[in-house]
């Protein structure tokens, strides 16, 4: 058996204590330190992720516009941005958190359903496609933006 003198023991602690209490607040900062880099990184790009989803949200409603007031136009152009909008919108949306997946999902699921309305001869038709795409929009961006004002 071993014979461990307490007393021994209590003096190089109170010899070593300002050792000591440096390496408690160097673990200490190196932990707060890998913490606030990493939360700055995920920040950041929360960031990108975000306001890449607010841009291509504009080009959207751009596209439904010109689906909506001047018709499709020669290659379908306004209708294949559209659905390449949508599509980054739908992906980035995941990668965010708060009401942004679901509503970058419903935006998606709008966009499914309206599109082929958006261009319609019948103006009831086309301007309820109109107002269901642009609301959804809507309601996408402020969810951005809650997320964005939500951030450090």
């Amino acid at each position: 058996m071993v014979k461990i003198d307490v007393e021994s023991i209590g003096q190089q602690i109170q010899r070593n204590a300002v050792a000591l209490i440096s390496l408690a607040i160097a673990l200490a900062s190196l932990g707060y330190n890998t913490w606030r880099n990493e939360t700055t990184e995920h920040q950041r790009n929360t960031r990108h992720a975000a306001f890449e989803i607010v841009e291509q949200l504009g080009e959207l409603q751009a596209n439904a516009n010109q689906l909506a007031y001047f018709g499709e136009t020669g290659n379908n152009s306004a209708w294949n941005q559209g659905w390449g909008n949508v599509l980054s919108i739908r992906t980035l949306g995941q990668l965010l958190s708060g009401d942004v997946p679901a509503e970058t999902e419903s935006l998606f699921q709008v966009w499914s359903e309206q599109v082929g309305s958006l261009d319609a001869e019948d103006s009831t038709r086309r301007d309820a496609a109109d107002r269901a795409v642009t609301e959804q929009i809507r309601r996408t961006n402020q969810a951005v933006i809650d997320l964005l004002r939500g951030l450090d």
